[in-house]
């Protein structure tokens, strides 16, 4: 069906509103990914603005990292939490290649535009993926790839399975759950030489999943790493934001 009419001003503005993968109503789209509605319900966290201000400490390899970049706030508040859940466990693809494309828009319009060679996402192990049909980390990275125009590498493969951390109890079980579960690909170390490697994963807990592939992919030769997630713990940004360096900033 087409909503063109003859008014090329109406065609215009006819022309910018679509449909809204978050609350599937029809409306101008933000950034040509939401309506308003449902931007002005996340709690972004603007770190590719404030990046060289944060200082994050735990887990260790978290200090290796050039940048931290998490689009909002895991909170109760607001609606990042049920995005996710849709996202993840109902199949609402659209949702994650959304939420790539808005965190893409900032890092262009940032001074870390072009900064980044390619896109490694957290792997799933293969049971998990054959059980849910897809990989939320790959969905959110091709979001940010398509963005800003960067390859997606597959460096990295899950090699124990391991249970859901959204079921594990606490942020000690959680470290352990993911400890060496992952492992580097043997092309990677030639591939991704030389490069700023963006790791990407849906939510940033307490680190551990994350610190892991990091880990995996330091023995790469003069790499570096980056990570950026859909959101974050607030008590985890909150650490790294009050550090001495944001205080004077």
């Amino acid at each position: 069906m087409s909503f063109l009419t003859k008014n090329p001003l109406l065609d215009y503005e006819l022309a910018k509103i679509r449909h809204c993968p978050f609350c599937d109503e029809f409306a101008p789209l933000i950034h040509d990914t939401m309506c308003s509605h449902c931007f002005n319900k996340l709690s972004l966290t603007y770190t590719w603005e404030y990046y060289s201000a944060l200082q994050f400490n735990t887990p260790p390899e978290f200090r290796l990292l050039q940048y931290v970049l998490p689009l909002a706030l895991y909170e109760s508040s607001g609606n990042i939490r049920s995005l996710i859940f849709q996202f993840k466990y109902h199949a609402e693809l659209p949702i994650g290649r959304n939420l790539g494309k808005l965190l893409a828009h900032y890092l262009t319009t940032s001074q870390l535009s072009n900064q980044f060679d390619a896109i490694i996402p957290v792997p799933l192990h293969w049971r998990k993926y054959i059980i849910r049909g897809y990989n939320q980390a790959r969905v959110f990275a091709q979001g940010l790839a398509d963005s800003l125009q960067i390859p997606i590498y597959n460096a990295l493969i899950r090699t124990v399975y391991r249970k859901s951390q959204t079921k594990t109890a606490n942020h000690l079980q959680r470290s352990t759950n993911v400890q060496s579960v992952f492992k580097l690909k043997n092309k990677a170390l030639q591939q991704c030489a030389n490069k700023h490697l963006l790791v990407v994963d849906d939510v940033l807990t307490t680190g551990s999943t994350a610190s892991n592939c990091i880990a995996c992919l330091l023995p790469i030769p003069n790499v570096q790493i980056s990570f950026a997630c859909i959101a974050i713990r607030p008590t985890m940004l909150r650490e790294a934001y009050s550090h001495e360096n944001f205080l004077s900033y």
